[in-house]
């Protein structure tokens, strides 16, 4: 049964005029009971006294807007400063691109002129080596008819071409064929070996027979009539390049080729005395060959 808040008495709502609390507890007062200070706002005074005692909650306080602004203004500015760092990150970048594409044409062009300039060198190559081969082969023509003496002692005032008549009388060449003699190269300090003397003769044959006797023992005493016994050889008087090639193969191949020499101006060589078979130089390439060759037949 509903009371009255007030007297506690029962409330008959179908005779008494009633008023609600409309507070938390939403009691039912008789409105005689109901007085000024029964209710305030349309809530009894328990309820009132209740609101009252129950701490506020803190207030919100407005947000500084001067700090926000500065706060707001560092952001930016950081925000404004990276866009300028990608910026000009992206300008480097393009002008490392355009200096990489630029260096990159350099570089092809620097590869065609290098492809010509090695074309060109090959040609060049080509050409040097045909003109020594031409000059070489116009200087063994030159030398057709000549012959060196080696090892001839040199006097002072010495009349050459006398001594060479004198060779050919021993010799029993044709005197009549001597066309010019002269010793030739430049004198050194230090050198024990005299200077070759070049014997110019008339014809091809007459140079035959000259080279055909250089296997006859002649010494100086056998010319000047002393006790030199020092021999004279005659040879054929070799181009500067078939001397170099004689030397190279000389230096290259005496271990493992007992004869090396030089006849009608080609460089000859032969194992022993067992092999028939006699091999040309005519290049250093040659000698590499040869040298390959019994590398692999010593290997196998």
């Amino acid at each position: 049964m509903v009371k009255c808040k007030k007297c506690n008495k029962v409330v008959s709502l179908a005779k008494d005029e009633t008023s609600k609390c409309k507070g938390s507890c939403e009691a039912i007062f008789h409105k005689k009971c109901v007085t000024k200070t029964t209710f305030k706002n349309e809530k009894c005074e328990d309820c009132v006294s209740l609101s009252e005692s129950q701490p506020s909650s803190p207030s919100v306080e407005e947000p500084d807007i001067a700090m926000t602004l500065a706060a707001m203004n560092r952001k930016m500015d950081v925000v404004y400063k990276v866009e300028k760092k990608l910026s000009e990150l992206a300008e480097l970048v393009d002008f490392i691109s355009e200096k990489y594409d630029n260096l990159m044409e350099y570089q092809k062009s620097i590869e065609t002129k290098m492809k010509s300039l090695q074309n060109m060198n090959s040609y060049l190559e080509r050409c040097n080596k045909s003109l020594e081969e031409r000059v070489n082969e116009l200087e063994e023509k030159e030398k057709e008819k000549k012959v060196e003496i080696a090892g001839l002692e040199k006097k002072e005032k010495e009349d050459m071409t006398k001594v060479i008549v004198q060779i050919a009388d021993k010799l029993q060449m044709d005197v009549s064929q001597i066309e010019s003699v002269e010793r030739v190269g430049r004198e050194k300090p230090d050198a024990n070996k005299p200077l070759p003397v070049i014997v110019t003769l008339r014809t091809k044959e007459a140079r035959e027979k000259w080279i055909g006797s250089r296997k006859k023992h002649l010494t100086n005493g056998d010319i000047y009539g002393t006790n030199n016994m020092n021999r004279i050889y005659i040879n054929e008087n070799l181009t500067k390049y078939k001397r170099n090639l004689l030397w190279v193969t000389k230096n290259q191949l005496k271990k493992t080729y007992k004869y090396i020499w030089v006849q009608d101006g080609k460089i000859l060589i032969r194992k022993s005395d067992d092999q028939k078979k006699i091999m040309s130089i005519r290049s250093e390439r040659d000698i590499e060959q040869f040298l390959k060759s019994d590398v692999d037949k010593a290997g196998s």
